[in-house]
């Protein structure tokens, strides 16, 4: 890459870990989009970013009605274990100003499976969820079109086909190799060579960087193959 601020999307942001991991390097970067639904992970997120407090006080919000509706149009604060809305009308109309101060701040596009499309960036990040992977969990897996929260990594790679970045980094808990997951994995793979990527993998471990705690995570950088940057 250049030396050129690199333009990058979050998609499943959280509190935009990936984002600061490049500010630390230090790497000039630019988030171009976010994309959660998590609505206290996105409040968090314009909180650790922005003078928040400065930001509310100079904003001019629409009405309440929008502030609500808008949000929900993007399942944001979208509980889908009660299927049903958490922020409505009911909700304190200062909360609803600081989840909807948030979400711009945040440039969030909420929920991936209601998302059409990605503008064109250097990089997409995208750390699905890892529950039904995870060890800790029922082990549901994440099989396309089953509905668990990890198959959302499908959503995000059919976003990535419409933006076709330079690269693509993907997350997730070690166990996505283990015998009962790992076809899901090569399958993630092959889409991306389909995609016209090539990726590389290892598993790293957050104590061996400085990190107290044992955390082993899989990393898999997908690089387009049409790129031929050094870096």
């Amino acid at each position: 890459m250049s030396n050129n601020k690199i333009k990058l999307i979050e998609i499943f942001s959280g509190i935009g870990a990936q984002e600061r991991a490049l500010r630390q390097l230090p790497i000039n970067c630019e988030v171009v989009a976010t994309m959660d639904v998590e609505k206290d992970a996105i409040l968090s997120y314009a909180a650790m970013r922005y003078n928040f407090e400065k930001e509310f006080n100079n904003y001019t919000f629409p009405s309440k009605e929008t502030m609500v509706s808008e949000p929900q149009k993007k399942n944001v604060g979208f509980d889908f274990a009660k299927s049903k809305h958490t922020i409505t009308m009911r909700t304190n109309e200062n909360k609803v100003k600081q989840y909807y101060l948030a979400d711009k701040l945040a440039k969030n596009l909420g929920d991936v499976s209601l998302c059409e499309s990605l503008p064109y960036v250097d990089i997409v990040f995208h750390s699905s969820p890892c529950q039904s992977f995870s060890q800790a969990g029922l082990g549901a897996g994440g099989d396309e079109g089953s509905g668990t929260t990890s198959s959302l990594m499908w959503e995000s790679l059919r976003l990535i086909g419409t933006s076709k970045p330079k690269y693509v980094i993907w997350e997730n808990v070690a166990a996505v190799l283990n015998d009962k997951h790992k076809h899901n994995f090569i399958k993630y793979l092959e889409k991306l060579t389909e995609m016209g990527y090539e990726s590389t993998f290892d598993l790293l471990n957050s104590k061996n960087y400085g990190v107290p705690q044992n955390r082993l995570r899989i990393f898999c950088i997908s690089k387009r193959i049409d790129i031929n940057d050094e870096k």
